[in-house]
């Protein structure tokens, strides 16, 4: 009865498959996923006396190219211990991303394999951020005390209500790098050093096992770090469970670990990169966007909506709408940017557009983005950044009113500006310089030398003199001379 109890109990789909590769049993999790709407053409298949691989349907391989005939064939033969694949089914209209390991059950006739099916689409979903690697298969007794030996995670099994511990796998003993202490009641669970993430030392009655056992609490990943027999201090995710007889009363409890160290490490650079680019797009008023290319929605970064006075919810994740805040003389060139990028005449995408705010008001953006393209070239997904330049914009504005008044000014005033490149010799002069001499800009070679010939003879060894003093001394550089115009004038 426990050992059943515990079968059905487990969050993770678990199936046993006889040498033919049919189904001799399934826990209640996948019996219930099972019976769930489908978009597999038979409708909702319940898999139990069916051969395992006419469940799948389309190819199937592991992360190597192995077939799923290949890999259960080398598992039912001994070729191989377990088989790793990845598959994906739609229940509901929501689409799940599964793991499963096929493992060989030796010595466990008539089930010869183990199939754990675990669903992995939040994982993905967060690109890997989390793991959920917990397989919770237990049993105490017979066939499926055979298949409790048989899998990767640490299963502790403790009766009630005294909490001691009945039953254990190998993996316990291999995780906590230190021989199984078989604690005689829940007060000897202190013996395993757990530790609080914040650095606290976890109390017997507050390890998820006997949580359990007292309360008849369900934990579901907790992590608790413990200090191992080898010295060093890792983490684990422990979930655990009460076990009740027909009258509902606790009579066992089990707890399932794994070693998640390595998961937190990632899990915690992954925090604190987002919280770097949080800060970053924030001081940058910058927002990301991913576009899979011909759909009609697409996703919006929540600061990039705020950045135009929208909050999550008021501005959809949809084509429609976004397109519809593009001022409407920039639609044009923002779509045919879009094409260009797409049809690879570009390196990236690349555009200046302004977008209508909340408030009405129109605020330029530089929107950059790049195209995932598949080996045959197609796009397929568009990524990218849209980045606030109004001030910029502003600035531009300002700097050219203000140029433009500056030669307006030169012009009223009979002014003409030069500068010179002294390390090249170049020098540069406005259109009213070239006027005061009489010569046309082509004729003009734009070096001090071309100067100094336009320069009366009288003064030339002494502009010279002053133009050394001026770079020798780093002073101002000011001199009245004269100069002959193309028309033989001379001019001051």
């Amino acid at each position: 009865l426990i050992a059943r109890a515990a079968f059905d109990a487990l969050a993770d789909h678990v199936a046993l498959l006889d040498s033919d590769g049919c189904v001799l049993e399934i826990n209640r999790a996948w019996r219930q996923f099972a019976a769930r709407a489908s978009s597999h053409p038979r409708g909702a298949v319940v898999p139990v006396g069916r051969d395992f691989v006419s469940l799948h349907h389309g190819e199937v391989k592991d992360a190597k190219g192995v077939s799923l005939n290949d890999g259960l064939n080398g598992v039912f033969h001994g070729e191989r211990e377990s088989f790793v694949y990845e598959y994906s089914e739609e229940r509901d209209g929501q689409k799940f991303l599964f793991e499963v390991r096929v493992t060989s059950c030796k010595d466990c006739d008539p089930v010869c394999a183990v199939v754990v099916r675990q669903d992995i689409s939040a994982r993905r979903e967060l690109e890997n951020e989390r793991e959920e690697i917990a397989r919770e298969l237990w049993a105490q007794q017979g066939l499926f005390g055979q298949v409790l030996r048989q899998m990767p995670s640490g299963v502790i099994i403790a009766e009630a209500p005294s909490g001691k511990m009945v039953m254990e796998n190998a993996r316990v003993a291999q995780l906590l790098r230190h021989p199984f202490i078989p604690a005689g009641n829940i007060e000897e669970y202190r013996q395993y050093r757990g530790f609080y993430l914040d650095g606290r030392a976890v109390p017997p009655e507050e390890y998820p096992l006997a949580r359990s056992l007292m309360h008849g609490e369900t934990v579901s990943s907790q992590d608790i770090e413990y200090l191992c027999g080898d010295g060093v201090r890792r983490t684990f995710r422990l979930s655990s469970a009460p076990i009740r007889d027909r009258d509902d009363k606790i009579v066992a409890a089990v707890t399932l670990f794994n070693d998640v160290t390595e998961q937190r490490r990632h899990e915690e650079e992954l925090r604190r990169s987002e919280e770097r680019y949080q800060l970053a797009a924030a001081a940058g008023k910058v927002g990301v966007w991913e576009w899979e290319v011909g759909a009609e929605e697409l996703f919006l970064a929540p600061n990039l909506k705020a950045l135009l006075g929208y909050s999550e919810e008021e501005l959809p994740d949809r084509m429609d709408a976004w397109c519809s805040l593009i001022h409407p003389d920039d639609k044009d060139k923002a779509i045919a940017a879009t094409q260009e990028h797409l049809d690879g005449n570009t390196p990236q995408y690349e555009v200046e557009v302004r977008r209508r705010h909340k408030d009405g008001e129109y605020r330029w953006f530089l929107a950059r983005g790049y195209a995932l393209r598949r080996e045959n070239g197609e796009p397929y997904l568009l990524v990218g950044s849209d980045t606030d330049i109004t001030e910029h914009k502003r600035h531009e504005n300002l700097l050219r009113e203000s140029e433009e008044r500056l030669r307006l000014g030169l012009d009223a005033g009979d002014t003409g500006t030069w500068d010179w490149d002294i390390l090249h010799n170049r020098l540069s002069w406005s259109e009213r310089v070239f006027e005061f001499h009489g010569i046309r800009p082509e004729e003009f070679s734009g070096t001090v030398e071309d100067f100094v010939r336009v320069v009366h003879p009288d003064d030339v060894g002494w502009v010279q003199q002053e133009i050394q003093r001026c770079i020798e001394e780093k002073a101002l550089y000011q001199a009245e001379f004269r100069v002959v115009h193309q028309n033989g004038d001379v001019r001051w």
